[in-house]
């Protein structure tokens, strides 16, 4: 996990396109058999991982690194969005 709210039991991962295998780049059978087996037992542990965290009764939020940089507004949003749909989320200074 890359944040963790424990108060309102949300995980928050920031995926690497890379690392996580994002569909949209670099798709199965372009990195070598090596790489794609790597990468794809990253993905089978995130799922699993995310899996386990959600049967324990936590919300899970995945979001690609490259989201995350070419938009932090609403990388922000999906998070606070997760926190609300908890409970109370924390209060936020400024507007997104």
């Amino acid at each position: 996990m890359d944040i963790v709210f424990t108060r309102w039991k949300v995980a928050v991962f920031c995926d690497g396109v890379w690392w996580h295998g994002h569909p949209d780049y670099l798709p199965h059978g372009r990195r070598g058999s090596y790489w794609d087996a790597k990468i794809a037992s990253n993905v089978a542990r995130d799922r699993k991982v995310a899996r386990q965290l959600r049967r324990t009764g936590w919300s899970v939020v995945r979001i690609w690194d490259i989201d995350v940089l070419s938009n932090p507004d609403r990388a922000a949003r999906r998070v606070i969005a997760a926190l609300r749909g908890r409970g109370r989320a924390p209060s936020v200074r400024r507007k997104l």
